[in-house]
């Protein structure tokens, strides 16, 4: 009995990875988009302005490149060059506190967010420099063509 049973799971187990490879079952376009995920939507290169407490950029190129669905590196933002981590949920990213090793600061920490627009060609944020001990508070939007 235990036998039977076995090779009818077995069995159905096959028939299940044939109507996979065929095509039929999950499709093909679902996995493909969780293998893009949302960091899709946010990676290229941004331009826009960033006004801050202290330092503003009338003119401000920030580059996001994906790593992972739901997660991004951030370069540019306060013209650091080092990378920021960003975890996206929904049309949000956000910036956990962390330190950023970049030549041009010392002691440098980041946190906030940044919201994607509806268009998809806006992204507006505020967050919050340390750098060395002085704090920074900046509200930023960029574009994209």
């Amino acid at each position: 009995m235990k036998r039977i049973c076995l090779y009818t799971l077995l069995c159905l187990f096959v028939l299940a990875a044939t109507k996979l490879e065929a095509g039929q079952g999950i499709s093909k376009n679902k996995s493909a988009s969780l293998a893009t995920g949302k960091s899709a939507d946010f990676a290229g290169s941004w331009q826009g302005n960033e006004q801050c407490q202290s330092v503003s950029a009338a003119v401000a190129v920030v580059v996001i490149t994906t790593d992972g669905p739901n997660q991004v590196y951030i370069s540019g933002v306060y013209s650091m060059q080092g990378k920021i981590r960003g975890v996206i949920k929904d049309n949000t990213i956000t910036i956990p506190r962390q330190t950023v090793v970049d030549p041009n600061f010392k002691n440098m920490a980041i946190e906030g967010s940044l919201t994607l627009g509806a268009s998809g060609k806006t992204l507006t944020g505020v967050f919050t420099v340390l750098n060395n001990n002085q704090r920074d508070g900046c509200t930023v939007n960029y574009h994209r063509e």
